[in-house]
């Protein structure tokens, strides 16, 4: 928000709007959501090392073993998440929009500069597995989204609630749970 207003710029000029599709952005925010969480605890964390894979052993230590550890990982995810979607979709990609114009090569670069540092800014979700994740979901999947839909609100909403799921998952699989596969 304060970058919103250090740019001038309001939430509706982000791209966040309310309107007659806020219901439709939601459900399909929340399919994307869900597809992309099945995906990742169903076939890929499996196949690619389950409990000790890195960027699962280093969300389980920022969660934390207690109720209170989780919700405030969520919040947090929430409100980064928030920020990054406002920030790498409606600012980054509208700005090279705007530079590029709209060929199939803008748009293509368009979709692959925030792809490509939104996975690179991940890194620290356990080297390039996590980013490899990181990019497909939050690069690729939803600068398309936003490409395809024009408005942010169901990338915010896809990108909150794939760290809600992530985050509940990871804490009751691989904390609370004590699982080790």
């Amino acid at each position: 928000m304060a970058g919103l207003r250090v740019a001038r710029c309001r939430l509706a000029d982000a791209g966040f709007t309310l309107g007659d599709e806020a219901a439709r952005d939601v459900a399909l925010g929340v399919a994307i959501a869900a597809v992309w969480a099945a995906l990742q605890f169903l076939v890929l964390i499996p196949l690619t090392g389950g409990a000790e894979r890195a960027d699962v052993v280093v969300n389980s230590e920022q969660i934390g073993t207690t109720l209170g550890g989780l919700g405030a990982f969520v919040l947090l995810a929430w409100g980064g998440g928030f920020a990054e979607e406002v920030y790498f979709r409606s600012h980054l990609m509208t700005s090279l929009r705007g530079l590029l114009g709209t060929s199939r090569v803008a748009r293509a670069v368009t979709v692959l500069v925030p792809t490509l540092l939104f996975a690179m800014l991940h890194g620290y979700q356990g080297g390039w597995v996590g980013m490899l994740d990181t990019g497909a979901f939050g690069g690729l999947t939803l600068s398309l989204l936003f490409l395809w839909k024009g408005r942010l609100l169901p990338c915010v909403v896809a990108h909150a609630m794939w760290n809600t799921i992530a985050s509940v998952v990871i804490f009751t699989l691989y904390q609370a749970g004590g699982a080790t596969g």
